[in-house]
């Protein structure tokens, strides 16, 4: 199943970026130039969307969802470990509000 969810998040990226699997259930996806905020979210709405569509494995469909952390770096101040950091605690939050979430960090 993680190969299908990687496979939907390849398509709904922009070819700029980065996937990559931390551990368990957990994904990063890196973009590069994100022009705003606004930018930001509608990325993670796109990823939510891609990524909720049933998938069938074996039997019948299964329903996946994502909970996103967004992290927006400031121009050369932030080490790649704060950036994450404040990305996983996004990411918690929106696990707590609801499935198929995304929260800013």
């Amino acid at each position: 199943m993680l190969k299908r969810v990687a496979e939907r998040l390849l398509r709904a990226t922009r070819k700029s970026g980065l996937a990559a699997r931390l551990g368990g259930g957990d994904i990063v996806v890196v973009q590069w130039h994100v022009a705003s905020d606004d930018a930001a979210k509608a990325l993670a709405s796109k990823i939510i969307e891609a990524v909720r569509q049933p998938m069938r494995v074996s039997g019948p469909p299964v329903d996946v969802g994502a909970s996103i952390g967004i992290a927006i770096a400031a121009p050369g101040n932030e080490t790649a470990e704060a950036l994450l950091a404040r990305a996983d605690r996004a990411m918690h939050r929106a696990k707590e509000t609801r499935r198929g979430g995304d929260r800013f960090g």
